[in-house]
């Protein structure tokens, strides 16, 4: 679980950008085991999403003391709605030897809400979205935020 420490960003207000602070808020970011998409209409799309085969011909790397390897994580708020549609594929940054290999870091940069954390320490979150059409009478708002990771429930 992640909980923000401090939040800034920008609303659109009658087609400009105000400056706001936003309010604490809580993630649970899962990692998930990578299933076969069949896109069939009778079946789900699996909670990984589409990681299977986005992670093809990614290739994790170790040297005698560190590495890295890619994983599947899904970031959704704390009671909020599960979405396979946030389920992606992070780079994960590891320390130490085989036998006492441990995990020092995951990024995942690859939508509109990345997300760099260390499991039981700070984490850095945006969002940033795609409208930038001046003509829009609304937009999403821009933020970013910091704050503290714990696992919970090895």
């Amino acid at each position: 679980m992640c909980i923000t420490e401090k939040s800034t960003g920008f609303n659109w207000r009658k087609g400009d950008w105000e400056y706001t602070r936003f309010k604490e808020a809580k993630y649970i970011i899962e990692k998930l085991q990578p299933e076969d998409f069949t896109n069939k209409p009778e079946t789900p799309i699996p909670k990984s999403g589409f990681c299977k085969s986005e992670l093809k011909g990614k290739e994790d790397y170790f040297s005698d003391d560190s590495g890295h390897s890619y994983g599947c994580y899904n970031l959704h708020e704390f009671r909020g709605p599960f979405s396979v549609h946030k389920s992606q594929v992070c780079l994960e940054t590891w320390k130490g030897r085989d036998t006492d290999r441990v995990l020092q870091g995951v990024s995942c940069e690859g939508g509109s809400d990345p997300i760099v954390f260390a499991p039981d320490g700070w984490f850095h979150h945006a969002h940033i979205h795609r409208q930038y059409d001046p003509t829009d009478d609304y937009k999403d708002s821009l933020y970013i935020e910091v704050g503290k990771c714990a696992v919970i429930g090895k």
